[in-house]
């Protein structure tokens, strides 16, 4: 996934005072390659296709285009386990996707861009060139934080580039670039060209039809809405208006245009021009009232009551900060004929100055003179030159977690002998890294599920034990972290607690001290066919079996256990739940009762029925959090049909992998 932000930072303005021929800078994108294009209508002109650096990471394949890039080289996983993300800024024309030129016309004609006669093949003469880009920096940014930075200088003139990023195992950011959580990103500055121009063929009647056809889409906008007379909707209308005129003429004006561009973005020094153009004047509110009262004298005398009341009326909701008051007047001004609205517009009327703004500017609309360079003609043009900051960035790494896969499954053959290994091979792996001091393979045998109080069967010694017995402090954290209990004892009664106070190393003796206390709860909660009931459910976790009799919830319409206290770790939990359901005799047959035997449920009789009961298991792996609580939840799914029952998300099988997620296993299980 690719992101732009464009930000402004040095704006330079020149304004001629020629007339030019049409010409613009469109912006486009094709398959992520983006630039603009330096168009023009003068061919003895040098016409450009600008196109910026572009830059890949290890996103996926086919993301070159028709560039012959092997985009597997931008990620290696090294034999001892560090991960080296690289990067490519691609600047060669020589890599463009094919028909590129024919590409970039259809994108800028999808956003508007489409002068007379322009087609796809209207860029075939144009230069495809690679604009000098300055102060260009990549970055890998975790949750944020960039955590590697490479300066590549004031001035980036290389094809192609290729940096890279290395992690190693130990690196506080290993596991986020494991998982792909991270972001690659790319900064640079360059010179952007844009051309702002009008070419209008107007005369004075042009000229007043525009003024009384933006009134009157203003006023009913405002008036429609309930909204405020903001000066800038009158702009933006005006722009509208003159931009609608290039396609067609309004039928309710008779004035014909010509422009060669369209305005996009105009800036202050455009749009005060415009205003000169179209005879927009700020004046004080003094002058403006005194303009409207020679208004009402010079209407009584043309005998125009009408004009008169209304500009009576103006002043009087001026004067009362009245602004739907005036809305009302304008827009009933809207309504009378164009000579009246523009002896009105000379008086001058109230706009605020934001839309939610209690100030005000006075502005009369005055009669101007056209001066152009030919008859009945106005050109204006403005050429800015922007230096923009741009960013692109990558956020989505498929690949990655195919050169991972590949690189793990190397690596689980070389230590476990299989890809797929089983858990009697991790626990193996285990108790040798423990006993070797191999914290890597310990990591990647923890990482797969391995049991972190998996115990040697000679003196039933946990791996804990092994560690502190050896004095090895990093293999202890390790397993400490990943949930290992200093307070299991061995067949001679002593535990990683025993084991490090009579240890001389005060840092593992502190270490297995501030774990010794740790403890967090969690329990079950089954829901079951109303028909049956749960009496009892055993759990197992790893090893470690305790009984507890639920309670059914009717709240949640499940059976839950009372809190299961434990060391805070991942457990392999084995849950044999006895359901149970009583069958009156005047209900039961032989049939229903061998069928209930059939599916392995033992019956008892009593006068009240016979009492049917199973053992149903549960295999999941669960985590218990230090200091913390949560739960776990079943649902029970009974067949009526063959009586057999099972668990809904198929728990039922002996198969220990983490299912259920609780949560972040971040500071608790190793991610390799």
């Amino acid at each position: 996934m690719m992101k732009k932000i464009f930000l402004a930072v040095l704006v330079l303005i020149a304004a001629l005072n020629t007339p030019c021929l049409a010409a613009e800078f469109p912006w486009f994108n094709v398959q992520g390659f983006e630039g603009w294009v330096e168009y023009t209508t003068n061919t003895s002109a040098e016409r450009r296709i600008n196109v910026l650096p572009k830059l890949y990471g290890p996103a996926g394949t086919g993301e070159f285009g028709g560039g012959n890039v092997d985009v597997s080289k931008l990620i290696s996983i090294k034999t001892n386990g560090d991960i080296v993300i690289k990067y490519l800024i691609l600047s060669s024309p020589s890599k463009l996707p094919v028909n590129f030129k024919a590409q970039v016309a259809r994108s800028i004609i999808q956003t508007g861009f489409n002068p007379q006669g322009f087609n796809q093949q209207a860029l075939n003469d144009y230069q495809i060139v690679i604009p000098k880009v300055t102060n260009i920096v990549a970055k890998l940014i975790v949750d944020g934080v960039v955590v590697r930075e490479e300066s590549l200088g004031n001035s980036f003139t290389s094809s192609e580039y290729t940096g890279e990023f290395r992690f190693k195992q130990d690196d506080d950011n290993y596991s986020n670039i494991y998982n792909g959580d991270f972001v690659i990103k790319l900064d640079f500055q360059f010179p952007y060209e844009t051309f702002s121009s009008l070419s209008l063929k107007l005369n004075q009647s042009a000229l007043t039809n525009i003024k009384v056809d933006v009134f009157r889409q203003v006023i009913r906008k405002a008036k429609s809405s309930g909204s405020r007379m903001w000066f800038i909707d009158t702009r933006k209308e005006t722009i509208k208006t003159i931009e609608k005129e290039r396609i067609s003429t309004s039928a309710t004006s008779n004035f014909t245009s010509n422009i060669d561009i369209v305005l996009r973005d105009p800036d202050e020094t455009l749009l005060k021009q415009l205003d000169a153009l179209l005879g927009y004047q700020k004046i004080s509110k003094d002058e403006l009232m005194t303009r409207h009262a020679q208004l009402q004298i010079a209407a009584a005398a043309a005998s125009n009551p009408k004009l008169g009341e209304l500009s009576a009326n103006y002043i009087q909701a001026l004067k009362n900060n009245d602004e739907p008051g005036q809305i009302d007047i304008l827009a009933s001004l809207a309504a009378l004929e164009k000579g009246d609205i523009l002896s009105f517009f000379a008086s001058g009327v109230s706009f605020s100055e934001k839309s939610n703004s209690t100030s005000y500017t006075y502005n009369a609309v005055i009669q101007t003179d056209i001066s152009t360079t030919s008859s009945e003609f106005y050109t204006t043009s403005i050429i800015k030159t922007i230096n923009y900051n741009y960013h692109t960035q990558i956020t989505e790494f498929p690949f990655l977690k195919m050169a991972i896969q590949n690189a793990e499954n190397g690596k689980l053959i070389e230590v476990f002998g299989s890809p797929i290994p089983s858990p009697q091979q991790i626990n193996a792996v285990l108790l040798n890294s423990v006993q070797t001091n191999n914290l890597v393979n310990l990591k990647l045998a923890l990482l797969k599920g391995g049991d972190p109080n998996t115990r040697e069967l000679l003196d039933y010694n946990t791996l804990l034990n092994i560690a502190v017995a050896a004095n090895r402090t990093k293999i202890a954290q390790e397993l400490l972290n990943s949930g290992a209990n200093p307070n299991l004892k061995n067949r001679h009664g002593e535990n990683a607690v025993i084991l490090s106070g009579n240890n001389s190393n005060t840092e593992l003796r502190t270490l297995i001290d501030s774990y010794k206390n740790k403890v967090g709860t969690t329990r079950l909660k089954i829901k079951l066919d109303l028909n049956f009931a749960i009496s009892n459910i055993s759990i197992n976790l790893n090893g470690n079996v305790s009984g507890h009799i639920p309670v059914y919830n009717s709240s949640e319409s499940s059976w839950n256990t009372d809190d299961i206290k434990e060391f805070p770790s991942s457990y392999n939990m084995n849950a044999l739940v006895t359901i149970w359901t009583r069958i009156k005799p005047e209900q039961n047959n032989q049939t229903l009762h061998n069928n209930f035997l059939m599916a392995g449920f033992n019956a008892v009789f009593s006068p009240a029925g016979y009492t049917y009961s199973k053992q149903v298991p549960i295999y999941d792996r669960i985590k218990i959090i230090n200091n913390g609580s949560n739960s776990y939840d079943y649902q029970l799914i009974f067949n009526p049909n063959n009586l057999s029952v099972t668990e809904a998300t198929g728990k039922n099988v002996d198969v220990f992998s983490p299912v259920q997620n609780n949560g972040s296993m971040d500071g608790l299980m190793f991610k390799f």
